[in-house]
């Protein structure tokens, strides 16, 4: 997916993914996006419609809620994952920009739609008057 907008707004750049567990995505299924291992973090199952692994609106203070959480299983490095994510901020939001606007005009969230006719209808009562 070069040519997709989503995969070039995040091409190169260091975007957070919190999963538990992996998925497989379904036959006939391609990745959009795939990290350095070349696994999945984002696709697309149809037009109008986009599955994302990574998180492109993670901030820090939403780490630290997280993490804050009961019975959370958390990393054995999550403070020093926490502070890279700190570092990093600056250049997140940037992609995370890049992400917002991809996904608008990928997914045609600002294009005004077709609305359907609106029909106005006659009550018959059954009698003339």
């Amino acid at each position: 997916g070069k040519n997709d907008p989503l995969a070039q707004a995040v091409d190169g750049a260091k975007v957070m993914v919190w999963s538990p567990g992996t998925a497989v995505l379904p036959e006939g299924i391609q990745p959009l996006v795939v990290d350095d291992e070349g696994r999945w973090i984002a696709f697309r199952p149809e037009d109008g419609a986009v599955g994302l692994l990574f998180r492109p609106e993670m901030k820090p203070g939403l780490i630290e809620d997280i993490l804050m959480e009961e019975d959370r299983d958390t990393p054995e490095n999550v403070g020093e994952l926490l502070e890279q994510c700190r570092q990093l901020w600056p250049e997140m939001q940037k992609t995370t920009d890049r992400v917002i606007v991809a996904l608008v005009r990928e997914l045609a969230l600002m294009t005004e739609k077709r609305k359907p006719p609106v029909f106005s209808l006659k009550v018959d009562t059954g009698s003339d008057v």
